[in-house]
């Protein structure tokens, strides 16, 4: 049984014993979350606490907005760095090509 909850989304299990077991997961935020942590940041000093608080609704973790509020002190914005990420090597070319070869020489046998 799942249920969502704002950003958050609240995992419930029953196990056999009748025990729940809750587990929060945190959910990523939206663009215009970013841009409004980073404009009270930038504009009225709101420290993560003070996100939280005005914005209970939300369901942010404290750590979540700590960890976005240092990546704005640190690169200056709040967007992905260009090339972040897992490089997307396996789509090159010389390997699409590769691979059209391989399946035309095939394709008179099952």
């Amino acid at each position: 049984m799942t249920f969502y909850l704002f950003n958050l989304q609240l995992l419930v299990t029953l196990s056999q014993t009748s025990y729940v077991t809750v587990l929060f997961v945190n959910m990523v935020f939206s663009d215009e979350d970013k841009i409004l942590i980073k404009n009270l940041y930038q504009l009225k000093g709101y420290n993560a606490r003070r996100l939280r608080t005005e914005f209970s609704n939300k369901g942010w973790m404290r750590s979540s907005v700590n960890r976005l509020l240092k990546e704005f002190r640190d690169t200056g914005t709040v967007d992905r760095c260009k090339g972040s990420g897992r490089p997307r090597s396996a789509r090159a070319d010389e390997n699409i090509d590769h691979v059209n070869n391989i399946v035309l020489s095939q394709e008179d046998q099952p």
